[in-house]
């Protein structure tokens, strides 16, 4: 009984830690796409707020990891290549210039 509440509450550890290595690497990349789009293509202030403000909530996504997040932040640097190829393939259909 014991051995399966353990093994129940690791999973759920591990699973909130991928969701949260997600979470991280969409707000780190859309954030800084806002800010950008903010003051390469001169959109408005809102971007740039906006982008600041992810880009803030970025900072405090590792905090919520349940796992020990400086021995896991390796790991975070895969999902953030995977999730910046996945955008630069959904979200990156503009035309170069």
């Amino acid at each position: 009984m014991a051995e399966s509440i353990i093994t129940n509450s690791l999973a759920l550890n591990i699973l909130a830690s991928i969701i949260l290595f997600f979470v991280a690497a969409i707000a780190e990349i859309g954030g800084g796409y806002l800010v950008w789009k903010w003051l390469r293509e001169r959109k408005g202030v809102a971007f740039g707020l906006f982008g600041g403000v992810i880009l803030f909530i970025y900072g405090i996504i590792p905090t919520l990891q349940p796992a020990n997040f400086g021995r896991v932040y390796a790991a975070y640097g895969g999902f953030f290549i995977v999730s910046a190829i996945m955008w630069g393939i959904f979200c990156g259909q503009e035309k170069a210039r």
